[in-house]
């Protein structure tokens, strides 16, 4: 009877997870996607034509296991891959889902990041250094 029950919990929980879900036979586990805030400065290969050593805002999505402590390097090493240079990322929590559906840039980021692994929102306007 308990082994039914169960089986039943952890079929409709993988249901209403989707594709995300944790199976006991599964090598991967749930997903989540942390945010990291932070500025950056523009490298020569950065893809936006921002002026090289112009500092800008930016926004990193990582797609990481469920219930892990940010992964500081690794989101540093993705934004430093994109161009970017003297990288500060300064905060760091995990985004929920719902807080993302009002902001177009913000879903489309999350969705690349839940597909791909990452994603990155640099601000056009370029931060003004305090005298």
């Amino acid at each position: 009877m308990y082994r039914f029950l169960i089986t039943i919990l952890l079929i409709n929980f993988s249901l209403a997870c989707g594709e995300q879900a944790y199976h006991p036979m599964a090598k991967t586990s749930i997903q989540e996607i942390h945010l990291f805030f932070g500025i950056a400065s523009a490298g020569q290969n950065s893809e936006l034509g921002y002026p090289v050593g112009e500092r800008h805002a930016i926004l990193v999505f990582l797609r990481q296991p469920a219930n892990t402590e940010p992964y500081w390097e690794q989101a540093k090493s993705y934004v430093e891959g994109e161009g970017w240079k003297k990288v500060d990322l300064q905060k760091a929590s995990k985004v929920d889902p719902k807080t993302v559906d009002d902001n177009p840039d913000g879903k489309k980021a999350y969705e690349e990041a839940m597909s791909n692994g990452k994603a990155i929102i640099v601000y056009s306007d370029p931060v003004k250094e305090e005298e």
